[in-house]
């Protein structure tokens, strides 16, 4: 019995113009630390409630720009480009490994002697 499913299954779930949910939490957690810097900012500036509102105008834009950002830079890349960049990324620099292989190594098999065409008996005669 065959079993037809399409790709798509596999794939995350794209939210908005492109952008698959684990990357749609990095913009997300980047525009909340925006928006808490602005609410500080404004919080020094004018009242409390002015500042929230202006940290959840902030919020929101900064949401919709990080989405349209990452939608341009994910142009003519593979499929899952950004979250495999972000797991390089760290495995890199804090040593925590990618739950997936992404780099290939070097192997090869020495002898510890060089076995020649006259050891082996093809040599011509």
């Amino acid at each position: 019995m065959a079993d037809f499913v399409p790709n798509r299954i596999d794939r995350d779930p794209v939210i908005m113009k492109g952008v698959t949910n684990p990357e749609f939490k990095m913009i997300t957690v980047i525009a909340s630390v925006i928006s808490i810097g602005a609410f500080i900012l404004f919080l020094f500036v004018i009242s409390a409630v002015f500042s929230m509102l202006a940290s959840a105008f902030v919020l929101v834009i900064s949401l919709f720009a990080g989405v349209y950002m990452l939608a341009a830079y994910k142009r003519n890349k593979p499929r899952n480009y950004v979250t495999h960049m972000k797991h390089v990324y760290i495995e890199r620099y804090f040593k925590v490994p990618a739950p997936f292989i992404h780099k290939t190594t070097h192997f090869k098999s020495t002898r510890k002697r060089r076995l020649t065409r006259k050891r082996h008996g093809l040599s011509k005669k």
